[in-house]
């Protein structure tokens, strides 16, 4: 009664979003005391992830507090969790240190402020913090969060699809844009940004939903289906090309992965019918540039904006010979924080181990190697669990290849975080509950 007075007063006073969003925060209040179903995900779990999630449209009053939760709250949650049920042991000291480094690089004489070096820190470090939230996950909880995880990114790419196509007034509720017209074009086209930062943002994500998707065919009959069109679509309409190459390597890695040889060939051919299919989709509806795009990637001896990137990629390994031990700072090498640095020396690296040489010199990049490291020793590929962790890792370093892809927030964030869900103790063996019971596997 109380959220229907509120809505009839906001809107006689042509208030009605401001009437919207009281209910939505009444109803959030009430769903956050309502007694939880036992067995069901915390609510704390469910509240951060979908904020988080669509973080790109909050103000920054509210989105900064978010991610300090997440980098924070993700050590504290792995802390607070029994000893006996969290995971990951080697991974999260090997994150720990990665962060812990990067926080040091805020201080480095290059860093202009104490603000340039929070932002880059957090473009460069702050992914890393969700593989310790993944690991904090309990062994009962990994399910239903992966697919929490999975349905949020979908939403948010999913509403980036409509913005894009039929309401371009979904595309202002994000206050952050970072593509500028050469970014934002391909071909005279305008790329699709929506609810992300920019096109690769959202590219990244539709390679993560087409990953979990291959790897997650038979879990449901239409969760998988549903996350692979959208990721598909998404990732077609960001006319971003290295996405494609990325989908080749997490298509190769799946089926690599296999367990057995008819898994093998049942992969493959469940492959090579669904990429016939979107590509025949594809090239009906959408006017032919999905071959012309991909024909492109080959044409890179003479492709403008590969040749743009040559004298960054130059600048960079020059920077890096400058302080090739402790790097340049955090934030030297991050995108759209040139501006910041003013005359102090920065580069847009266009690759991610380039970012994090120039950031970090070799210091940062042994540390980095070590969290992957420490990820794959703790992984079992054989599982599916594993095997995912693998695939969502692989799709974020393809485009990786020609962006600084660990800066695409909160996606990044969110793949570490499946990847600490494929952690376990051991390679082979997960950890059994108290009670006795067989614990859930990811389907």
């Amino acid at each position: 009664m109380a959220a229907l007075v509120a809505v009839v007063v906001l809107v006689s006073n042509r208030e009605p979003m401001l009437g919207v969003g009281v209910v939505a925060a009444l109803f959030g209040v009430l769903w956050l005391l309502w007694p939880r179903r036992e067995g069901g995900l915390p609510r704390r779990y469910v509240a951060f992830l979908a904020a988080f999630a669509f973080s790109s449209v909050l103000p920054q009053s509210v989105g900064l507090p978010l991610q300090i939760l997440a980098l924070i709250g993700a050590f504290l949650e792995w802390l607070l969790t029994p000893a006996a049920e969290r995971r990951g042991n080697g991974v999260v000291l090997a994150a720990g240190l990665f962060i812990g480094f990067w926080a040091l690089l805020i201080f480095h004489p290059n860093v202009p402020d104490i603000s340039t070096g929070l932002l880059g820190f957090r473009k460069t470090a702050l992914a890393v913090a969700g593989v310790v939230f993944g690991c904090a996950i309990r062994e009962h909880l990994r399910v239903p969060v992966e697919r929490l995880v999975i349905k949020l990114v979908t939403a948010v790419l999913g509403l980036s699809i409509v913005g894009h196509l039929w309401l371009p007034a979904i595309n202002e509720l994000s206050p952050k844009n970072d593509a500028d017209m050469y970014t934002g074009l391909y071909g005279g086209e305008v790329r699709m940004q929506g609810l992300f930062a920019g096109p690769f943002h959202a590219a990244i994500a539709g390679v993560f939903l087409i990953g979990w998707a291959l790897a997650r065919w038979r879990s449901t009959r239409v969760l998988p289906k549903v996350v692979l069109i959208v990721g598909g679509v998404g990732m077609y309409l960001t006319l971003v090309r290295t996405a494609y190459i990325a989908v080749a390597l997490v298509v190769a890695a799946l089926v690599i992965l296999a367990s057995s040889f008819s898994v093998f060939l049942k992969r493959a051919g469940i492959v090579a019918g669904l990429g016939l299919l979107a590509l025949m989709f594809a090239e009906a509806f959408g006017g032919g540039k999905v071959l012309s795009v991909i024909a492109s990637i080959g044409n890179f001896a003479t492709d403008g904006r590969f040749l743009n990137r040559l004298p960054e990629y130059e600048l960079g390994f020059s920077m890096f010979s400058t302080s090739p031990l402790f790097g340049m700072g955090a934030g030297s090498a991050g995108d759209t924080l040139g501006q910041a640095f003013g005359a102090n020396p920065h580069v847009t690296p266009h690759n991610l181990l380039l970012k994090i040489l120039v950031e970090g010199g070799a210091i940062g990049m042994i540390l980095w190697l070590l969290v992957i490291f420490a990820i794959w020793r703790s992984l079992d590929t054989r599982s599916r669990p594993g095997s995912l962790a693998v695939v969502s890792v692989l799709g974020m370093f393809g485009l990786g290849l020609t962006g600084s892809a660990i800066e695409a927030l909160p996606v990044t964030y969110l793949i570490f975080m499946i990847a600490g869900l494929g952690v376990t103790q051991k390679k082979g063996a997960l950890p059994a509950p108290k009670n006795g019971k067989r614990a859930l596997s990811l389907p």
